[in-house]
């Protein structure tokens, strides 16, 4: 009896960690299994989206602060075709910051919880009336949110300098974005004439706690 039970408890063992090892190799069996208790579950996926595309998603959007967007749009365009980048970063500084601020709104539905604007954007004071917009994602809890601003010099873009707003969001949120917006195979943080300007992010973790 002792060997049996000794076998029998090979067996089981050996068995649960090849179930073990399926379901950590496997995003949705694993999330069958274990639930949330192992936090985020839900692989990233990376967006690019062109400023002809992203002026009108935020304009859309803020529809009370369409001068002040198409203003801000106008004067980073600089920054594709400027001889002094240093001084022309920081001139348009203030216009990078409204948007990223205003893209990570739209994206989650609530404000940064340190924006980067200089001055408090609107809402972010209890004296000022802000009516926030609908997320575009439909939670806030499945992986990590980020949205950036970022500089493409590739030389060998016929188009020249280019800029995106630059978005990270769990797959399980893809579908919901825009069908023209760009899905990437890989992050762009490997490319090497890739340059971020300047983002907000949330984790999954505190998407769970704010809603």
């Amino acid at each position: 009896m002792k060997g049996r039970d000794a076998a029998l408890l090979l067996l089981g063992g050996v068995i649960g960690i090849a179930i073990a090892l399926l379901a950590f190799s496997n995003n949705d069996l694993r999330s069958g299994l274990f639930g949330t208790a192992l936090g985020t579950v839900a692989r990233p996926s990376y967006v690019l989206v062109d400023m002809t595309e992203g002026e009108d998603w935020l304009e859309s959007t803020y529809p009370d602060s369409v001068d002040e967007l198409s203003a801000a749009f106008e004067q980073i365009a600089q920054l594709t075709t400027t001889d002094d980048f240093a001084t022309t970063i920081r001139d348009t500084q203030d216009e990078i910051n409204l948007l990223v601020d205003r893209s990570y709104t739209a994206l989650t539905g609530q404000l940064p919880a340190v924006p980067l604007l200089a001055t408090p954007a609107p809402g972010a004071d209890t004296d000022t009336a802000f009516e926030l917009p609908d997320a575009l994602l439909t939670s806030l809890s499945d992986g990590n949110v980020s949205s950036c601003l970022g500089l493409d010099e590739n030389p060998y873009n016929l188009d020249g300098y280019a800029l995106y707003f630059y978005i990270e969001v769990p797959e399980t949120q893809l579908a919901v974005l825009p069908e023209e917006w760009e899905r990437l195979d890989e992050p762009m943080d490997d490319n090497l004439f890739w340059q971020r300007l300047a983002c907000q992010a949330l984790t999954g973790d505190q998407g769970e706690r704010s809603r």
